[in-house]
């Protein structure tokens, strides 16, 4: 995970993602409590385990408590979100879009985006305890 994320503690999570990684177990991916994006203060804590990087896109698996809201911000690069459960709202370039399970949606490079969790997008599992532990 580069510097678009900073963690709210050093030397948590390991993601052994790199460009040349190929496959990836999630239960040997720790999770990182973030609490800024691209410099911006996030509203709450997003949890966060960055699965695999490739040479243009991070795949990062999120969990978000309802009301957590990211900065206005934009990437380099562009980003997909997949809803698996809860309600997520993406403001992309003035649009918003309500997500639920299921729906998608891309946040292109260099187009100002902001998400707000509306529902909790919380699994339940373990592996995301010590991301929420180290808040």
């Amino acid at each position: 995970m580069d510097a678009l994320y900073a963690s709210s503690s050093t030397g948590q999570g390991s993601s052994n993602a790199s460009p040349t990684t190929i496959f990836a177990k999630n239960e040997s991916i720790s999770a990182l409590a973030i609490k800024s994006v691209e410099g911006g203060a996030i509203a709450g804590i997003l949890v966060v385990k960055p699965l695999i990087e490739g040479d243009e896109m991070t795949l990062l698996e999120i969990q978000i408590e309802p009301g957590v809201v990211s900065p206005l911000h934009a990437h380099a690069h562009e980003s997909l979100i997949y809803v698996v459960k809860g309600k997520l709202r993406s403001v992309i370039g003035g649009e918003a879009y309500v997500l639920g399970p299921g729906d998608v949606c891309r946040h292109p490079r260099e187009v100002l985006h902001f998400i707000e969790a509306l529902a909790a997008l919380i699994h339940e599992r373990s592996d995301f305890d010590s991301g929420l532990a180290n808040a």
